[in-house]
């Protein structure tokens, strides 16, 4: 019952480290999916309008260059620029990706030097400034401008470096808490088979002498009871074991069985197979080459005929016993029924 207890009270806590495991393991993998998901959300909203910027901006770029300007399409090519950097800085989209990335301050700074641009189509258009200068102030910033997108934007944003630590992080949670998974499904089904193993072996054991019991005996006699008949059998039978559970009680008639059995199984040898094959009969299976069968009997003999302990007790118990030998399995069964009734 104990061993039954203890296994009980296993199985809940490696259940209990299961459940907190596998939260774990279900924890970190819903927070890396949520985090590849939630930046590449973003980082492809603020890819997009990146290159928006760089087209209009590279279309304003061509405008300024023609060799005859139009200017209602440069002032509109510079309007839609304008709106882009403005889209990108601003808008609720790709700014948090912006300024999380630490890129908001440069493409502020570019889109001022970018509207620094208007006064110079003004002077141009009006011929107060060579359109040669115009052109190379947009060349500088446009330069300028792709350079940075080029190199810094993919490869060396923050954000990017600061979620690919985050997302590591989880992965070595993940494969960690799968680990601990494995090992507790393997100690789940240890623990299983041992709890089988317990409950197999309490269903054939009779739990007041660790003697099988009878279903035990029915199964060695069945299915592991040598044909050549090479054991001696003693049965031995308490007689007046009605009559001390009436007198004292069910308690003190089971230390009798127990002490009778623990007495007993000191004088057999190792080898010998023990059950209890009802509430007040033994049987004992020794192999027939170690004693005779009066060295035996003898021992058996000696031991019921003196007191036996139960408790706080000394009880004088009439019991027989009983020999034979060299039975054949096909006459088992007959002569467990004969001597049992």
């Amino acid at each position: 019952m104990k061993k039954l207890l203890s296994m009980a009270a296993i199985k809940v806590v490696v259940l209990s480290l299961a459940v907190v495991v596998l939260s774990v393991n279900i924890y970190s993998v819903t927070r890396i999916n949520d985090i590849n998901k939630s930046f590449s959300n973003r980082q492809n909203e603020a890819t997009w309008f990146v290159f928006q910027l760089v087209k209009e901006y590279a279309n304003f770029l061509m405008v300024s260059h023609a060799k005859t300007i139009d200017y209602d399409e440069l002032w509109l090519a510079y309007d839609i620029t304008w709106s882009r950097f403005d889209i990108l800085i601003n808008s609720t989209e790709s700014s948090n990706f912006i300024r999380s990335a630490n890129f908001k301050p440069y493409f502020t700074s570019e889109f001022e030097k970018f509207k620094s641009l208007e006064s110079s189509i003004k002077l141009v258009s009006t011929g107060q400034l060579p359109k040669e200068s115009l052109q190379k102030k947009v060349d500088i910033c446009y330069t300028t401008l792709v350079e940075f997108i080029n190199e810094k934007f993919r490869l060396q944003s923050p954000v990017i470096e600061e979620n690919t630590s985050m997302v590591g992080k989880f992965v070595v949670v993940h494969q960690i808490s799968s680990a601990f998974l494995v090992l507790i499904m393997l100690m789940t089904g240890i623990i299983f088979y041992l709890d089988f193993s317990i409950k197999r072996k309490l269903h054939s054991t009779d739990f007041i002498t660790g003697f099988r019991n009878r279903v035990s005996l029915m199964q060695f006699v069945k299915n592991s009871y040598p044909t050549n008949g090479n054991f001696d059998l003693y049965f031995v039978r308490i007689r007046n074991l009605n009559e001390i559970n009436q007198k004292y009680g069910l308690e003190y008639g089971d230390l009798v069985v127990s002490s009778a059995a623990k007495s007993l199984t000191a004088k057999v040898p190792e080898s010998t197979i023990s059950f209890r094959s009802s509430g007040s009969q033994f049987l004992f299976f020794i192999p027939e080459h170690l004693y005779t069968s009066d060295e035996i009997q003898e021992k058996f003999n000696d031991v019921l005929k003196d007191y036996i302990s139960a408790g706080n007790l000394e009880l004088m118990i009439d019991a027989v016993v009983r020999h034979k030998k060299n039975i054949s399995s096909k006459d088992m069964m007959e002569l467990l029924t004969t001597m049992q009734s």
